[in-house]
């Protein structure tokens, strides 16, 4: 009898060890996570945008876009429509763009971005939300 609860008693310790092990892995890994750095400033805001556009980067793209933009369209829509729409050409040419200008007014913004190649400029508006300068024009519908 004394060996079946001895037997028992190291059972349930290599259970709870085996608990702990996993739950710190866990928690350790929960701070793995990829965490998406808000630029303060609106044109780095674009910038980090455009990058991760360029790059196919669609969880950061998708963070950098407002609430308004994600209220309709998911995050595969938008990398979906974004594809079908814009091509390879958009991402080429997303290389060689280049911010120029921002124009801050309380919670809104306006950042004029160049093609270094053609000259042509572009403007991306960007809203603050809960703090974070997210850009509002992404929509390729």
């Amino acid at each position: 009898m004394e060996q079946r609860s001895g037997e028992h008693a190291v059972f349930s310790l290599l259970i709870l060890s085996v608990l702990l092990i996993a739950l710190t892995v866990v928690v350790v890994c929960s701070g793995c996570a990829k965490k998406i750095a808000t630029p303060d400033d609106p044109k780095d805001a674009v910038e980090t945008y455009l990058n991760a556009l360029a790059e196919s980067d669609w969880d950061t793209a998708y963070y950098m876009v407002d609430k308004n933009t994600k209220d309709n369209h998911s995050q595969e829509e938008f990398e979906e429509a974004t594809n079908t729409v814009y091509g390879p050409e958009f991402k080429e040419m997303l290389t060689r763009i280049e911010v120029v200008d921002s124009q801050t007014s309380g919670d809104s913004a306006t950042v004029t971005i160049r093609d270094k190649v053609t000259g042509n400029n572009m403007e991306e508006k960007l809203v603050r939300e809960d703090g974070e300068w997210k850009v509002t024009s992404p929509d390729p519908e």
